[in-house]
């Protein structure tokens, strides 16, 4: 009974495949498994185009996390519940990993404009194969996101899984060589026309904690929607307390946390609008 509820579960899943990101897409997945599982394909990368996508993306193999990114996006369709935001102009990709959200955006609202960010080296440089086929509609940046403007050194290996999208970032220290600039979210604003951003999709492994945790205030009025994964307790605490001076519709998609049509309270308001002190002579 169980292995016929495990291949009912593998078809149910393949069908699924199929109808979201495409018969043949679906299939050259499938293939690259069997093969894989029997040892007979050494494929470093894999070029797959999923329904709804005018170009095909280069997807890692046989080990790293670019296919269960790939079917998070793709398949799962995470971000689907974003669909509906009316005509956003200006979307920012933080922690942009090698595109794939990037790229679910550019479809689904053709007349946006994505800012991508994406600090790891090697996950930037598959981002920019990705993301060329769409560079008149996309700025990428190889930074880290972070509470203010700083250097930071990047760390492999050693949260969740470990894998390419599990990349963290710190402060830097000297004679830390692995580094890369980190912008902070009022430097990024200020790349949108208009200094406005309609969605701000964050997922930065714990990074949230000093995004938000360093004068969101200067920021969050500029911000009509976000969809952020936090990571953990703490990052959901850092995140509600900056949030809250704002009201927005709330909802969950996945590990993705929705906040839709953020808008400041009156006490924020009143805050934003009262001049600064002028210095002393």
């Amino acid at each position: 009974m169980k292995s016929w509820r495990a291949l009912f579960r593998s078809v149910a899943c393949e069908l699924l495949r199929s109808r979201r990101i495409g018969l043949f897409c679906a299939g050259r997945l499938t293939l690259y498994r069997i093969s894989r599982g029997l040892r007979l394909d050494r494929t470093r990368l894999l070029r797959l185009r999923p329904r709804g996508c005018r170009y095909p993306l280069a997807v890692r193999v046989p080990d790293s996390s670019d296919v269960e990114l790939f079917l998070s996006v793709f398949v799962w369709q995470e971000y689907r519940v974003l669909c509906d935001i009316p005509e956003p102009k200006v979307i920012v990709d933080c922690g942009a990993n090698v595109g794939y959200s990037s790229i679910y955006f550019l479809n689904a609202f053709p007349k946006a404009r994505v800012i991508a960010i994406e600090p790891d080296p090697e996950n930037f440089r598959i981002c920019n194969q990705n993301l060329a086929p769409y560079s008149s509609r996309v700025q990428l940046l190889r930074a880290a996101v972070w509470g203010r403007s700083t250097r930071v050194a990047i760390q492999r290996g050693c949260f969740r899984d470990g894998r390419e999208w599990a990349t963290q970032v710190r402060e830097a220290n000297a004679g830390d060589r692995d580094t890369v600039d980190a912008v902070d979210m009022s430097s990024l604003v200020g790349l949108a026309p208009g200094g406005v951003v309609d969605l701000l999709k964050i997922d930065i492994e714990r990074s949230e904690l000093e995004l938000f945790g360093c004068d969101p205030h200067r920021w969050l009025p500029s911000i009509r929607n976000i969809a952020i994964e936090l990571h953990d307790e703490h990052c959901e605490r850092v995140f509600s307390q900056a949030l809250q001076g704002y009201s927005y519709d709330k909802s969950l998609s996945g590990e993705l946390k929705i906040c839709r049509n953020i808008r400041p309270k009156a006490s924020v308001e009143a805050t934003l609008a009262r001049p600064e002190p002028e210095a002393q002579a």
